[in-house]
């Protein structure tokens, strides 16, 4: 485990150091660089040891897959822990290779790619034209999503992917599309029907002023360090908890039971997170939008952090601070470069810190 922990930690020096490099690159050599560093990153967790984190119990159901029975097609329904979708991809895959290192590297490499590409997407869309956008939203993402989702939590990595790609979709009215991708995101993680929320926050959630939004950042701060969130959270999952039983959704009961009372270092560094956005905050219209939905992010960390596998759902929403970093780093008239620079590359230094002591530690 510690020679993976390092081969970790050193995959993360080498991306700090490209982007510092990277300038000096040729243009046509860097497309083949970023690709280069997709395939180390998922042989990388492809051979990760058993003993990480879920990596046995993903083995495990790669190997029971063909067995595994299901009844129906559930969106609400687990079973043995996984989605329907994702038990069918097991046993698809299954059908050529018994191999589940070569399976989690080849799932690994299709969710990274998903995922960047569809940032990069968000990303133009919202008139970023700097050259190097996709090495630099790669390297954001795999700091903190990719080393967690794509590198522990396969399956979520793989529906975080299409969730983005039926985002796109909606925001350029490919309902058609975007209804097939979030019906495939959602049958492997059912979490990623979170995506329509979001969606309809870009969409019509109105963009607010700078004043507001530090009044909000400052009074969630408030809620946060006083505990506030964990007294609403009893009426919370109350509801919660009767919509389980009303659908007879699966999976989700136990988490309401065993709460973590207690603010921890990653919801203070998300709530800082969408404080530095705001200070940060430029002309940009879809800075703007993509901003409101930090903001619900950091709703939830407040009043929901107490249940463990909500990091699940604001992690959804705070995908949107690699777009949100791109445009900060294209803006020319708001900061120095280098200053810029220095931003992005502490806050990939602190991601890579919060998820590697959550993944190893």
């Amino acid at each position: 485990m510690e020679i993976f922990l390092g081969l970790n930690i050193g995959f993360i020096i080498l991306a700090l150091l490209y982007l510092q490099i990277e300038p000096l690159i040729k243009q046509n050599e860097k497309k083949y660089l970023c690709g280069l560093f997709i395939i180390v990153f998922s042989l990388l967790m492809a051979i990760r040891p058993i003993n990480t984190k879920d990596t046995l119990n993903y083995i495990n159901g790669f190997n029971k897959s063909q067995s595994i029975s299901i009844h129906g097609i559930n969106f609400f329904q687990k079973y043995d822990g996984f989605e329907w979708g994702y038990i069918y991809l097991n046993r698809l895959f299954r059908n050529f290779s018994d191999n589940y290192r070569l399976f989690f590297f080849l799932i690994t490499i299709v969710g990274i790619t998903l995922s960047v590409c569809a940032l990069v997407y968000l990303a133009r869309k919202a008139g970023v034209c700097e050259i190097n956008l996709f090495s630099l939203i790669f390297f954001v993402y795999i700091s903190y999503f990719g080393i967690l989702y794509n590198g522990i939590s396969v399956r979520a990595g793989l529906s975080m992917g299409l969730g983005l790609v039926a985002l796109i979709c909606m925001l350029d009215n490919k309902w058609i599309k975007s209804l097939v991708f979030i019906l495939l995101a959602v049958s492997i993680q059912r979490a990623a029907f979170l995506f329509v929320v979001i969606y309809f926050i870009i969409r019509f959630f109105p963009i607010l002023k700078m004043k507001i939004h530090l009044f909000i950042w400052f009074v969630l701060g408030i809620i946060l360090f006083g505990g506030g969130g964990s007294r609403e959270l009893i009426f919370v999952s109350k509801i919660l908890n009767s919509i389980i039983i009303k659908f007879h959704i699966s999976g989700f009961g136990a988490y309401l039971a065993e709460l973590d009372v207690g603010v921890g270092i990653r919801d203070i560094y998300l709530w800082l997170l969408y404080g530095i956005f705001i200070f940060f905050m430029c002309n940009s219209q879809y800075y703007m939008k993509y901003l409101n939905v930090i903001l619900v992010g950091t709703l939830i960390v407040v009043f929901l952090h107490d249940i463990r596998a909500i990091a699940r759902v604001y992690d959804m929403f705070y995908l949107f601070m690699v777009p949100i970093l791109a445009i900060i780093y294209n803006e020319k008239s708001f900061i120095a470069m280098q200053s810029k620079r220095l931003l992005i590359v502490g806050i990939m230094y602190a991601n890579s810190v919060i998820m590697l002591k959550l993944c190893f530690f």
